[in-house]
């Protein structure tokens, strides 16, 4: 790791001005000041995520990981929707600061923003709900003032009595509109997921 920040650092144009010695200097600065707090976190919150007491209810330990993410990736509020076959619809079965009547709408696997992280298995970044002609319930917009969305995927083992792996999404709700998600937080939030997975296993 250490020779591909060097080059790194070598190779930026940006950079260019700095001797061999400035960017040695620069290179162990950045990593041991910045980069060892961040992975120390990173541990931290995995940690969080994994000392769920994997022997509660599975719709409980949803609630608890969803807030839980929430409060680590400082959103406002989070909702894990895992896919239904039988109506071909995403069913809400976590929550965090989400009210009982929109997590209980039904969300469709097609054209939504959920099932498509399931149809792709990937994260998608909203920066403006209000904008977003896949987000179904922007009532959520003016009653709770979130206006921005992360949301990755998610894959529950053999969830509530199912015959296989069951797919879903963890959405995470911020107020800021237009905000912009930087790759290291939505790998961040992507890592937290799988923990979850690793909780009801």
């Amino acid at each position: 790791m250490k020779e591909k920040f060097f080059e790194f650092l070598k190779n930026h144009p940006s950079l260019q001005h700095l001797t061999h010695s400035e960017r040695l200097d620069l290179a162990r600065s950045i990593e041991q000041e910045y980069l060892v707090g961040v992975l120390s976190g990173i541990i931290h919150d995995v940690e969080e995520i994994i000392e769920i007491d994997s022997g509660l209810e599975e719709k409980k330990i949803l609630d608890i990981a969803a807030e839980k993410i929430a409060n680590i990736l400082k959103a406002e509020a989070a909702s894990i929707r895992l896919f239904d076959p039988e109506s071909l619809s995403m069913a809400c079965l976590g929550t965090h600061q989400i009210p009982e009547a929109v997590c209980k709408i039904a969300i469709p696997l097609e054209d939504s923003i959920s099932g498509r992280v399931v149809r792709e298995n990937k994260s998608i970044a909203i920066s403006s709900l209000l904008e977003d002609p896949h987000f179904k319930i922007k009532g959520i917009v003016k009653d709770k003032g979130f206006h921005s969305l992360l949301a990755v995927p998610l894959q529950v083992p053999k969830f509530l009595c199912s015959e296989g792996d069951v797919l879903g999404s963890l959405q995470i709700y911020y107020k800021e509109d237009n905000r912009k998600f930087d790759p290291f937080e939505i790998i961040h939030a992507e890592l937290l997921a799988r923990r979850v997975t690793y909780v009801l296993a």
